[in-house]
């Protein structure tokens, strides 16, 4: 399945190049603006995609300049996740992409030249996005250059950027002797999967199925407080909360239990 964005499902292991128009002279132009050596980008099978849960790229160990999982080095990775902030600064995008599965990763997306010049709208903050990028540090933090971002056209494609993660870790971890059981990846894997099972409901922005999903996970027996929506959902106005809240209310995929402040699904 190939996306319009330039990247699809089947890229993870893809000799092929997996960011839009991203070849040649074009990834040494990348290199530059992403402040990475020019070796980086042009070493064999660096073409090779990832994909990765968050929580994976915040632990991988950073070895002269390349960065490792359980000793597989990554060149390229691909994120599925929510954009929770973005804003313009003077060389890039900054976007924060949350999946879930750890804290959100800081992503920048370069400007060039001409585009610096040129007024430029990040993508809304609220939407899932699908994003190809390499690995940083800057001041000891990790942070993800990112060569393509798109908003998805299908939430299918959440659950199956989850699987390929699963999959293709599980498949990294048989190579190598010492074999790390995939436990700890199907637990991470629960929470996009969870989101991906609310996009059933369709007609639903991506708010509500966020509303929804966190609703969902609650355990509490007199369901999920407003406050704690309010708290978790950053980035999203309290206006754009309570017209979501509303809004499922009214359609029946969600209901009140000991007052209008505490919310369970319906079903």
């Amino acid at each position: 399945m190939m996306s319009k964005g330039g990247f699809g499902s089947n890229d993870s292991f893809s000799g092929g190049d997996g960011a839009s128009g991203a070849s040649g002279s074009h990834d040494q132009a990348r290199a530059q603006d992403l402040g990475l050596p020019l070796t980086m980008m042009s070493r064999p099978g660096i073409h090779s995609i990832v994909p990765c849960f968050i929580s994976q790229l915040l632990t991988a160990i950073e070895v002269d300049n390349v960065f490792k999982i359980r000793g597989f080095a990554l060149h390229r990775v691909s994120i599925v996740g929510m954009i929770m902030e973005a804003k313009k600064a003077s060389q890039y995008i900054m976007y924060k992409i949350d999946d879930m599965t750890a804290k959100g990763i800081e992503g920048r997306q370069p400007l060039s030249r001409d585009r610096v010049r040129q007024p430029v709208i990040p993508l809304p903050v609220g939407v899932y996005a699908k994003v190809l990028g390499v690995l940083q540090s800057s001041d000891g933090t990790t942070l993800l250059g990112i060569l393509s971002i798109r908003v998805l056209e299908d939430m299918n494609e959440l659950s199956t950027h989850t699987l390929e993660v699963v999959n293709v870790h599980m498949m990294l971890d048989q190579s190598r002797e010492g074999v790390t059981p995939g436990r700890q990846l199907l637990t991470q894997a629960r929470a996009p999967v969870s989101v991906a099972r609310v996009s059933k409901y369709s007609g639903l922005n991506f708010i509500h199925k966020e509303v929804l999903f966190l609703i969902q996970e609650c355990s509490h027996q007199e369901g999920k407080a407003v406050t704690e929506l309010r708290r978790e959902l950053l980035g999203v106005t309290e206006e754009a909360i309570t017209q979501a809240i509303e809004y499922l209310i009214m359609t029946g995929h969600i209901s009140p239990t000991i007052d209008r402040q505490h919310l369970k699904i319906v079903g």
